[in-house]
């Protein structure tokens, strides 16, 4: 695992940078289960969820490029800190509209916790990436993002996971999640002492003044962005699909199962795909998983309910490489990889509020069986940027 990143990092900062990525994962996963049920705590109606996304996913489209500039100024390190001191704070807040049923409340600490998840995305995956040897920069955040993912799983199975516990009160939800938001706070505030105490090659001089000259004229970054933009929103879109669309025929407790079975693929793949990337070309492997979910997609539109589901919930396993393939490709673009280049790919994550939300009025007015014809253009886009990024490697060599 050491080879994959840089010859001085030492295993204590190196499982330090892998806790983060799971930390932020866990915190990801209740933020997108226990908020819906928050958010009726304030009588909203169905258009204020999708304030609330935009709210959420606004702030990688804003913040992302402040990040860079703090990243320039500070380091890795002292932002990885101060990412994790901005996500406690909102996440205490959290605690306290939860009780209290304060909406100001609530909506400071959402934004508060979207700018220091956007801080903690810009540094931790900037740095995994650039850290070591640009060929292993796939494999080595393809294993980053899986602990990741494995926080989401870990999530999933607790016993405060609303989705599992059958929803009997709102009120009582309320209640049940100020224990893991608190816990989750603490824990956050304790790993920021830790990292205190590490140290983590390439936060040098030399790091702190990365140049975004140039990243501007960047096609292949831009291709990347734009296609993490459609992925994020078409990862979601299923999960949406799969908690929601049908929650009034399946039980909360197979609802659940066939959650853990979609992003227990995430994770299962994004592990694979960190040895796999050592043999195949990251992007060729892209390219390969983008026209299978095409196909998947495709075809759960002519199949029975329960089939259907079946096929959008393997779309996990090949959704698992595309953010780890588009950000490592997108950011080594350029000859200076820098948290610039770091910071226009986490800003296409806005995508997540955008694509879930087209798909529900289609859906509506269309039916849901063609509203799949989405999640068929967003793996398309995502295909033909594996296609280009595939292509220029190819040329390279």
């Amino acid at each position: 695992m050491n080879d994959l990143f840089h010859q001085d990092i030492k295993k204590p900062a190196l499982t330090g940078l892998f806790f983060l990525f799971f930390l932020w994962g866990a915190l990801t996963c209740l933020n997108s289960i226990i908020i819906p049920h928050l958010e009726k705590l304030f009588v909203f109606k169905d258009a204020s969820a999708f304030s609330f996304a935009n709210a959420f996913f606004g702030s990688y489209l804003i913040m992302a490029i402040p990040s860079a500039w703090l990243i320039r100024f500070t380091g890795y390190k002292r932002s990885m800190i101060l990412g994790l001191l901005i996500s406690a704070l909102g996440t205490i807040l959290f605690v306290f509209a939860s009780k209290y049923v304060s909406y100001a409340v609530f909506i400071t600490g959402f934004v508060i916790l979207a700018t220091g998840i956007t801080l903690i995305q810009v540094v931790a995956n900037t740095y995994v990436s650039i850290a070591g040897e640009k060929k292993f920069a796939s494999s080595r955040l393809s294993l980053a993002q899986a602990i990741n993912s494995l926080g989401y799983v870990l999530v999933l199975t607790t016993p405060f996971n609303p989705v599992s516990t059958g929803q009997e009160s709102i009120v009582n939800i309320a209640r049940n999640v100020q224990q893991p938001y608190l816990i989750i706070a603490i824990l956050i505030v304790f790993v920021s002492l830790v990292y205190t105490r590490m140290q983590f090659p390439g936060n040098s001089l030399s790091l702190q003044k990365e140049s975004g000259e140039g990243f501007l004229r960047n096609r292949g970054l831009y291709i990347a962005a734009a296609a993490i933009f459609f992925y994020v929103g078409a990862e979601l879109t299923v999960s949406r699909i799969i908690q929601f669309s049908f929650s009034d025929k399946y039980s909360s407790l197979l609802i659940t199962v066939m959650l853990l079975c979609y992003w227990g693929g995430m994770m299962i793949g994004r592990f694979a795909g960190s040895a796999i990337f050592h043999r195949l070309s990251p992007a060729g492997v892209l390219l390969i998983n983008s026209l299978a979910c095409i196909l998947l997609v495709a075809t759960a539109g002519f199949l029975p309910q329960g089939l259907m589901i079946g096929f959008l919930i393997v779309l996990g396993l090949f959704n698992s490489i595309m953010f780890p393939v588009l950000f490592a490709c997108g950011i080594h673009q350029s000859g200076h990889a820098s948290c610039f280049h770091g910071a226009i790919l986490i800003m296409a994550i806005s995508g997540g509020a955008l694509i879930p939300a087209l798909h529900d009025p289609i859906a509506l007015h269309f039916g849901f069986r063609a509203s799949l014809l989405l999640l068929i253009v967003c793996y398309f886009i995502i295909a033909a940027a594996g296609y280009y990024l595939h292509s220029r490697s190819t040329a390279k060599e």
